[in-house]
């Protein structure tokens, strides 16, 4: 009798870190990390500035308008620091199931849109691509005729 070799089983002390990772999850594009990080660091950089900036002038007895600007460009700098990171924990995977979507590290979250909704995703960039090589106003849809 041949038996069909099976995956080593996992040792007892292996936790969920030792466990192959989902291979269908895959990232964002990375040419999408700047547009992310600066709008986390534009997020926090007017709470940062107006806020701490005026508690430090009013405790410190400093000019306000230095202490604010030096305030808002650190809080510019942490806020595209953390869209960095936070960009790096989003992932999409398209399947049978559906479009998911997967994001945060310390609290995870997944959103799921069921292939009864997905109307349009699989096909549509092939479309794209194919029509990318004619003019823009040929790709376009003509507009409709008003009915008298």
């Amino acid at each position: 009798m041949i038996e069909s070799p099976a995956a080593p089983p996992l040792p007892l002390d292996a936790g969920p870190a030792d466990a192959a990772p989902p291979a269908d999850w895959q990232p964002l594009p990375r040419r999408g990390a700047l547009l992310y990080a600066a709008g986390a660091g534009f997020g926090l950089a007017v709470p940062a500035g107006f806020g701490i900036g005026m508690v430090a002038s009013t405790l410190l007895d400093l000019p306000r308008v230095p202490v604010i600007i030096a305030a808002a460009l650190g809080g510019l700098a942490l806020g595209s620091l953390f869209g960095l990171l936070r960009h790096r924990r989003i992932g999409w995977k398209l399947d049978a199931d559906g479009f998911a979507t997967r994001r945060g590290g310390l609290w995870r979250t997944e959103t799921l849109v069921p292939v009864s909704r997905v109307q349009h995703l699989i096909w549509s960039a092939a479309r794209w691509n194919a029509s990318s090589a004619l003019p823009r106003w040929w790709c376009t849809p003509p507009a409709r005729a008003w009915r008298r």
